[in-house]
């Protein structure tokens, strides 16, 4: 249950709501600010530095700086008309299934590298609770290494999350639960996403075993990685769901 309908299907949620939350701010900071990208900027810096600090010295799996450059290429749409915010969610999407496609070999079936990594994650439990900070630094520093490197692969897939958030505030389908957007949003979901997150939830109970569960095949990967359009029908059904005047009025 929790590896076909919860695994993988918060991030989705998390960056489409991060661009939804930036274009509702960005409006907010053009009424108050000449520049208001400048004032922007500044927080995406921030969120940088303070990404790259948290996880090179207190949790390696961080991921707010991998946010932190997607909200730069955000900002590049800050003021783009709706049709010009729908071509560029379109492009990244794209450009998301071919980094994906150009990712499965490196990433699949590599049972030696799965098992290598269990026993990083080993190490690293045994470090942190047996030696003391700066003896289990250079360990955090090599697992911080390889999350940056993950969350490259992850890069575009979250580009496309923001600006999908980006545009459904500003093509008015936050306010609008029966806007047809949310239709399609639930046949994508349901009809793509559900299927393909129970094949991958049934393939990781028959493969509970840390290292085979890591040594994913490639096929597996693009159920996995596809399903998170399932996050679309989640987004489409609370909307829908709740009472209207929870969402009548626009911030």
């Amino acid at each position: 249950f929790l590896a076909a309908f919860v695994l993988g299907k918060f991030m989705p949620l998390f960056g489409m709501l991060f661009g939804a939350g930036f274009s509702l701010l960005y409006d907010k900071l053009k009424s108050r600010f000449a520049d208001p990208r400048r004032v922007y900027q500044r927080r995406l810096v921030f969120l940088l530095v303070f990404g790259l600090l948290h996880g090179s010295l207190l949790y390696f799996g961080d991921i707010t700086q991998a946010y932190a450059v997607a909200g730069f290429v955000l900002l590049r749409h800050a003021d783009s008309d709706g049709a010009r915010l729908a071509r560029a969610t379109k492009f990244w999407w794209s450009v998301a299934a071919v980094w994906l496609l150009f990712a499965i070999v490196p990433l699949s079936g590599a049972p030696d590298t799965a098992r290598e990594i269990v026993e990083t994650i080993e190490t690293q439990s045994v470090a942190t609770a047996t030696l003391g900070y700066f003896a289990q630094w250079p360990l955090r520093a090599e697992l911080f290494a390889w999350q940056l490197q993950a969350n490259l692969i992850g890069l575009p897939l979250v580009i496309a999350l923001m600006l999908t958030g980006a545009l459904a505030h500003r093509a008015g389908w936050l306010q609008d639960p029966t806007a047809p957007a949310w239709h399609w949003a639930r046949r994508i979901g349901m009809g793509i996403g559900l299927p393909l997150a129970l094949v991958f939830g049934t393939w990781s109970v028959r493969h509970a075993d840390p290292v085979a569960n890591l040594a994913m095949p490639a096929w597996i990967i693009v159920c996995q990685a596809a399903s998170v359009v399932l996050s679309f029908a989640y987004a489409a059904i609370v909307l829908q769901s709740v009472p209207r005047a929870l969402i009548s009025r626009s911030p």
